[in-house]
């Protein structure tokens, strides 16, 4: 990116650190508004879910998400005031990698007891002891997210390290996440123009279909879902009324319940359906087939579990 394009994105970002900062601190601290930032734009900043934890003996979390299966924890780094107004794009090297992957391999040991605060040492807790709980009853482990967080973006013996790490902590069942200053502007600029494009879903016929002039009622079949996100990819979802609701304990909760063999029997019972708010929509005379204009889906979830359950399933034929 041209560094005109750069100048833009850190006007936006020091435009959102103060609204930030007015919002939840009691005054302007560029990194502590960084934190709350990040957890703004990529969790939540709901007391129940989030914990700013930054500060002494902090295990190297700056903020965790403990919703329960899925604990998140995040290192945030943010540059002085007087460097992010200089423009230039801050390099960050192995040595801030090192202070997440410390924070992992903390939390995954048991026996670790480096010095902590109380936060960090119920945040532990919590998570063998759902580690434990899910062993007796033979369901899949709680997953652990970590995240680095950057202003500016790694360099590029920290971005091979970054990826090593990844796919070593992947095998542990960890997954490792990088969010830097691209990611964060692409976040802030979502797009709000979207090309016009149908999908079809087929019917199924012996069920009951409802048809109004505003609305339809029918049961179609999951595999379509799945078949049209290979399509279209995400543009199906960047209108989805819940895509940007990233803090949803919902969407994490359909997940979870797609994850597990016994509860995917029962998913129809425990969902109600799928919504999917369109322009227009037509029906098939032999009522087999069903054509949205512009959807608006609701099923972005549903989607991506069907497509790692696949994956899963079919390993090679994706």
């Amino acid at each position: 990116m041209d560094k005109v394009s750069y100048k833009n994105f850190v006007a936006q970002l020091l435009d959102h650190l103060d609204q930030i900062c007015d919002d939840h601190l009691d005054s302007f601290d560029e990194h502590k508004g960084f934190v709350y930032l990040i957890a703004s734009l990529f969790e939540s900043l709901e007391p129940d879910k989030f914990k700013y934890t930054d500060g002494s003996y902090d295990g190297n979390i700056d903020f965790f998400i403990n919703d329960s299966p899925i604990f998140s924890i995040y290192q945030c780094k943010c540059p002085a005031l007087t460097e992010i107004d200089d423009f230039s794009i801050k390099k960050y090297d192995e040595n801030t990698l090192s202070e997440i992957i410390d924070a992992i391999n903390y939390l995954l040991d048991k026996k670790n007891e480096k010095r902590v605060n109380d936060d960090i040492k119920i945040l532990k807790t919590d998570f063998h002891r759902e580690k434990e709980l899910d062993n007796e009853n033979d369901l899949k482990a709680p997953q652990l997210v970590a995240t680095l967080a950057i202003m500016g973006e790694l360099t590029a013996n920290a971005k091979k390290s970054f990826e090593s790490y990844q796919s070593n902590l992947s095998e542990k069942g960890v997954t490792l996440k990088l969010i830097d200053w691209d990611v964060i502007n692409d976040r802030i600029n979502i797009t709000e123009e979207f090309p016009e494009f149908s999908i079809k879903l087929k019917i199924d016929g012996e069920g009951d279909i409802l048809r109004k002039r505003d609305f339809c009622y029918l049961i179609g079949y999951g595999y379509d879902f799945y078949t049209n996100f290979r399509k279209h990819g995400w543009i199906l979802f960047d209108l989805n009324v819940r895509y940007h609701l990233t803090n949803s304990p919902i969407n994490k909760k359909i997940v979870n319940t797609l994850m597990h063999a016994n509860a995917r029997k029962n998913f129809h019972h425990l969902n109600n359906g799928l919504l999917i708010i369109c322009d227009s929509y037509s029906i098939r005379n032999d009522l087999t087939c069903i054509t949205l204009k512009n959807p608006m889906q609701e099923y972005q979830y549903f989607a991506k579990s069907l497509l790692s359950i696949i994956r899963n399933l079919f390993p090679k034929t994706l």
